[in-house]
Formats: C-alpha cells, sequence, structure tokens
C-alpha cells in the first residue's frame, strides 16, 4: 500500500509541474506561490542552527549526508565511499553552508566559485559565452536534506537555500549562479528566481547515474525583482521574506561582516581537508589544478616547505591573502580584470574577458568608489585565465592601510560556531 500511494504522489507531483510548465508564467507563479508554506517561528527551530562550515568535522558530516543521500535516491552506485568529495571541496573558495541540529548535519548545500578547476557543470553544459559575459559566477551544488528532516522540508529548505542567495549576492558579490536541477526544479527556479533554462530539454547527467539533469543560470542582480513578482499567502512579496531574513537569529552572519575573507581558522580548515583527500585525487587532478591548490597554500614543492598563505610562526605578514572582489584597470591597454585575493607584497587576478597578462602592467585598482590606488606589477605565474603578481611599487602608506583595514575585518569573525 505504501509503494502504491509513493508511486500515485510521484505521478501527481510531476503532472503538477508539468501542467505548470505549459502555462503562463504568471499563472504559475501564482499556483506555485499560494502553495508556499513557511516557518517563521523561531520557537520550534530549537537547537537548529544556519551556517557556513569551518571545521573539518562540518565539512565530513555535510559530505556524508551528501553520499548518503544520494545513495537512497540512486543518483550514485559508489557504495564504497561513505563521502562524497569533489575536487573543487579543496578550495577554501567552496562555501559549504549546513544546517546543524545539535551536532549533528541535517542539510547542505555547496556555493562552488569559479576556478582553474572549472565548474561541475562543465561536464554537461557550454559556460564560455556565460563567463565572457559574466563577471563573476560559481554553482550551487549537493543540495541534500537528511531523510528524517525531509517532512519539514518547507522548515530547512526555506532559510538554508535564501541563506546561501545572501551570501552569494552580497557576501561573495557574485553576478550569477548556475545550478543542475530535476524537471520540478527546473519549473521551480523558473518562477521564483527567474532562472534562465541553458538547455530547455534534459540532459542525462553521468556523474549522477544519468539522472536527468536540466543547467540553470540565476542572474543575481535580477533576483530581487524576480522574487517581488511573487505573492505569498499572507499578502507579502518573497523579496520582503528574502530581506528580513526571519531566521536571523538562528543564522551566523559573520561570513557577511567580513565579505569573505579567508581568515586563519578558514585555510586552517580547508588546508587539512586537503591534507586529508589528497590521496583520492592524485590521479585525477592536472598538472595545472594541482599548480593552483600549491599557489592558494603556498606549498613549496621545490622547498618541501607549507607557509599556509603567510600564517606560519612568526610571519611577516607580506604573505597573508585576504579574499576580495576589486578590479583593476590597465594604465596601457585600459583592459579590467577581476582581483581575487590580495595580500601586503602582492595580489591573486583572474582575466575574465581573456585579454591577456604581461610579464610588467601598470594598473590602477579601485578600492572603493572614492579610492583608487596606481601600482606597477611583476608577473610571478600564470595558468590560464589566473595570474599572481607581485607588487613592485606603490604608494605604500596608502595599500599598507588598505590591508590593515582588511585585518581589522577578518579578526572581527563572530564566535556564532561555538553556538552551534
Amino acid at each position: 500500500m505504501r509503494r502504491k500511494n509513493k508511486i500515485s504522489y510521484f505521478f501527481k507531483h510531476k503532472l503538477l509541474y508539468m501542467v505548470l510548465d505549459k502555462l503562463p508564467m504568471f499563472i504559475s507563479r501564482k499556483i506555485l506561490s499560494s502553495q508556499v508554506e513557511l516557518t517563521t517561528d523561531l520557537k520550534s527551530y530549537e537547537d537548529i542552527y544556519f551556517k557556513v562550515a569551518n571545521t573539518t568535522e562540518e565539512l565530513e558530516g555535510a559530505f556524508k549526508l551528501i553520499q548518503k543521500t544520494y545513495l537512497d535516491m540512486g543518483l550514485t552506485s559508489d557504495s564504497q565511499n561513505l563521502r562524497r568529495v569533489l575536487k573543487y571541496n579543496l578550495l577554501p573558495s567552496t562555501l559549504v553552508i549546513i544546517v546543524k541540529y545539535k551536532k549533528e548535519v541535517i542539510a547542505t548545500l555547496s556555493i562552488i566559485d569559479d576556478s582553474v578547476f572549472g565548474l561541475p557543470m562543465d561536464e554537461i553544459s557550454n559556460l564560455s559565452k556565460i563567463r565572457k559575459e559574466q563577471i563573476t559566477i560559481a554553482e550551487v551544488s549537493g543540495l541534500v536534506i537528511a531523510s528524517g528532516w525531509r517532512k519539514n522540508n518547507k522548515k530547512i529548505f526555506a532559510p538554508m537555500t535564501l541563506y546561501g542567495l545572501k551570501l552569494a549576492q552580497k557576501s561573495m558579490r557574485l553576478d550569477s549562479l548556475v545550478l543542475v536541477t530535476n524537471f520540478a526544479g527546473r519549473v521551480f527556479y523558473n518562477n521564483f528566481c527567474g532562472s534562465e533554462n541553458l538547455k530547455r530539454k534534459s540532459h542525462l547527467y553521468n556523474s549522477l547515474n544519468n539522472a536527468e539533469a536540466f543547467p540553470q543560470l540565476i542572474n543575481l542582480k535580477k533576483l530581487n525583482n524576480s522574487f517581488k513578482k511573487v505573492k505569498l499567502r499572507d499578502g507579502k512579496n518573497f523579496n520582503d521574506i528574502y530581506e528580513e531574513y526571519p531566521w536571523k537569529e538562528k543564522t551566523d552572519f559573520s561570513y557577511d561582516d567580513y565579505n569573505g575573507i579567508f581568515t586563519k581558522e578558514r585555510l586552517n580548515t580547508y588546508f587539512q581537508f586537503y591534507e586529508n583527500n589528497q590521496e583520492s585525487f592524485k590521479d585525477s587532478l592536472t598538472d595545472e589544478e594541482v599548480i593552483h591548490i600549491h599557489n592558494i597554500y603556498n606549498i613549496d614543492q621545490n622547498l618541501k616547505k607549507l607557509t599556509l598563505n603567510g600564517f606560519e610562526k612568526n610571519n611577516d605578514r607580506k604573505k597573508t591573502r585576504f579574499f576580495v572582489n576589486l578590479t583593476m584597470i590597465s594604465d596601457e591597454t585600459m583592459c579590467e580584470y577581476n582581483i581575487l585575493d590580495v595580500s601586503l607584497s602582492g595580489l591573486k587576478v583572474k582575466d575574465t574577458l581573456n585579454h591577456g597578462f604581461k610579464e610588467s602592467m601598470t594598473v590602477d585598482v579601485r578600492i572603493s568608489e572614492e579610492l583608487q590606488i596606481n601600482m606597477n606589477l611583476t608577473l610571478a605565474w600564470q595558468n590560464k585565465s589566473f595570474a599572481g603578481f607581485y607588487i613592485k611599487s606603490i604608494d605604500w602608506t596608502l595599500w599598507e592601510s588598505f590591508i590593515a583595514e582588511l585585518e581589522g575585518k577578518a579578526a572581527k569573525v563572530d564566535d556564532f560556531k561555538k553556538a552551534a
């Protein structure tokens, strides 16, 4: 009888979304939004916390949950591994968002920033046009909720997803997100987030046991306007919920306070995770990807020395890196580049629009609307569209003041994790 109910539910569910997909969006959006129930009473969230994973134990908990869920859903046949760890999880630029009930991870999603590694979606969709048009993109991946909590989906899914969108839009300052969904997910994101279908028809996702996959693009600059079109039962539009975010008391926004700076704690956590998992990836990572990891963690293969981005004892601060989202413009060509992280003596740059790098460059770095710093740079290393530069000459007083400001922000990391 239970199996019959499950089959009946499946076909009703599938049929509903098939019908919604054929309707004009202003009608399908109204029908979908009328079904939305949000749990905002914080009394029902006792011992539940929404946060970014910042310990190896929390990362392990997230990846174990993904593996178990994927096995249950038939999205993987790999029953030997207890965790589902992707190469992107070796990078500190990948945000792993978790929901904890007491000490247990009960839900998770990841935001994978674009890098030399590319994105998981590259397997099924050509993102080259998006990379040229969009300044910064990342992929939402590994969104799962533990089986015992799926009945309370409305209680977990909405705050976790909106939290992730806030971090992507306001902390990481991304322009767009890409994600892969099933058919129902495509209809949902089309209606709620105004997502664009990168492919109208489904694609078989080899990495997920040939599951049905629909690649989506969410323009974060238009997200608020899309949310305003979704009217809820109580008369509010969805953007009101997004901006108010009623679950603040249960959510760690310390990441937001320092705009995604890589703190010592975060780098230590991810380096430890990399150390624990590098053997699993030694045959699958390309030489370029290995170099990229070594540059992030400052692993000197010749000297066999690890400085972990300068966070060694008696550190002179010169290698301490801070994750930023700045732009620089070449004085010679007027070409614009993205600055991904900075230190007292250098910076890491992404050539999003394929202008190319030179051995020596003079650039203007936009710190804010009021402040621009001119500097002479010398190329230190280059991988495809990424490069590292040493600062040859600059107004050191201004630059040191800026780095000191970043250090101050990094020191203000909230102690929320202790409560969790």
